[in-house]
């Protein structure tokens, strides 16, 4: 009859199939569930009709972003911890200094961009990403900051260390927690990382009598 278009490669059931093999696994590719089907039930598709069938329901395939690893008992351990916090006055927080190291890129991105363009544009500049010689070079910086504004700003040169990082609280933690107006019982906050935790910055926060948010 003419009008009906060309006739579905898959029944009901076999979609269904499809997309419950990627529900369950987000990184199963389409070719590897086309290659099960044919196994599994005989049923010979394009990989095509695979990413057809997903797109019916809104999944579409993307470059997934990366997030850095937390287990099963972290997670549980950081439900818990965030609960603990929960109870805690809110006025308590203004006396917390944060703190963490972060790096800047000079010129662009480490990470992939996506662009929508068609086939032959792909040399075209508002689909391309600039780069420039040497990547553009990039900083890291140490800063701290409570809850009434910002705090002092170190820059980073080299790999930091343990001895590192020490000084940087040396010259940085007190200065900025007077400018700030913080009590000196205010409490210091960093991450687990191995060089916060060691024993020589330990020491040295124990005999400034400094608290670390646990």
């Amino acid at each position: 009859m003419k009008g009906r278009g060309r006739k579905r490669k898959t029944t009901a059931g076999v979609d269904r199939i499809i997309q419950r093999k990627i529900k369950v696994d987000r990184r199963k590719s389409a070719i590897s569930v086309k290659l099960e089907l044919e196994k599994e039930l005989g049923v010979k598709i394009h990989a095509n009709t695979v990413r057809n069938r997903m797109h019916e329901i809104g999944l579409y395939g993307r470059v997934a972003h990366k997030k850095p690893l937390v287990n099963k008992v972290n997670r549980t351990k950081r439900i818990q911890y965030a609960k603990t916090m929960l109870e805690k006055p809110f006025g308590s927080w203004k006396e917390v200094l944060w703190s963490d190291e972060s790096k800047f890129n000079l010129f662009g991105s480490d990470g992939k961009v996506m662009v929508w363009r068609s086939t032959n544009e792909e040399f075209s500049p508002h689909c391309t990403v600039p780069t420039v010689k040497y990547q553009g070079g990039s900083v890291m910086v140490w800063g701290c900051f409570p809850r009434a504004g910002v705090g002092n700003l170190h820059f980073i040169d080299g790999t930091m260390d343990r001895f590192m990082y020490r000084e940087i609280l040396e010259k940085n933690l007190m200065e900025a927690a007077n400018k700030l107006g913080l009590s000196n019982d205010f409490i210091f906050q960093h991450d687990n990382d191995p060089k916060h935790r060691a024993v020589f910055v330990n020491d040295w926060l124990k005999k400034k009598h400094i608290q670390v948010l646990k």
